[in-house]
């Protein structure tokens, strides 16, 4: 009776151990891969960005005449375009960092990237951190938002606006 019991306690600390793992990694991996904004192009009205190793702002506006997008006088190469509203499109998390006492350790001091988008309902801005080596993507922040995010692994944001500004506008007249 003896050996039966300490069978049925331990086939009972190990399906308690079993059910706690299954419910901190189904915790985890809540926000892996979550959407967390979705601007169709439809809703935009203005996209301006700003590396920080840059002197200029590239700005992007839709001409309503021919219903193309320009940064400046010249009209958005297509590879750009594409690249530019299917982030903003489908913006998925891998991590979520709620209340983060310090941004700087971010790299929020001086963003690598500042991206304002204006929409028929709403204005966004989003800040493009520091790397992290561990998640391989980039940090990035929401204004209005209390937390800190990591992109999903192969997210276009990690690179869709980290070109150099100057060089970005002068690819659209070429």
């Amino acid at each position: 009776m003896k050996k039966s019991v300490k069978i049925i306690l331990l086939v009972v600390i190990v399906a308690m151990l079993g059910g706690a793992l299954y419910f901190l990694n189904a915790d985890k991996n809540t926000n892996k891969n979550a959407v967390l904004l979705q601007i169709p192009e439809e809703t935009v009205t203005q996209i301006s960005f700003k590396a920080m190793y840059s002197d200029k702002e590239a700005v992007i506006v839709k001409d309503e005449q021919y219903g193309l997008w320009k940064c400046g006088d010249a009209y958005l190469k297509d590879v750009f375009k594409n690249d530019i509203f299917n982030t903003i499109a489908d913006l998925r998390i891998k991590t979520e960092i709620k209340n983060p006492d310090n941004l700087s350790q971010y790299g929020f001091d001086y963003p690598r990237v500042v991206i304002n988008i204006k929409t028929t309902t709403e204005d966004y801005e989003i800040l493009i951190g520091g790397y992290n080596n561990v998640e391989k993507a980039y940090y990035f922040k929401i204004s209005g938002s209390d937390s800190v995010y990591v992109t999903e692994e192969g997210s276009k944001l990690n690179y869709a606006f980290d070109y150099d500004t100057d060089a970005f506008i002068n690819a659209q007249k070429k």
